[in-house]
């Protein structure tokens, strides 16, 4: 027994037509995307954000190291 032949046996909709559009418009935007992809301009995007990434690691790292460097303030009690 056929897939529709048993869907329409059971009483079930058609959803060969929905399932066209469904695959077409999928189509479309997955093309429409397509140049996001793209290993040119992946690595535009990356390197857009890589940039500022590093310098604001670079910031972090030394305001550790200061931190790491400064004595801690000692304390009345002894301790």
């Amino acid at each position: 027994m056929h897939a529709r032949r048993g869907a329409r046996f059971l009483g079930l909709p058609d959803v060969g037509p929905l399932n066209t559009r469904m695959v077409d418009e999928m189509t479309r935007r997955m093309e429409a995307n397509s140049a996001a992809l793209q290993p040119e301009e992946l690595l535009r995007n990356w390197m857009s954000v890589g940039g500022a990434a590093t310098e604001q690691f670079r910031g972090l790292m030394q305001t550790v190291l200061r931190a790491a460097r400064t004595p801690p303030a000692s304390n009345d009690k002894g301790e």
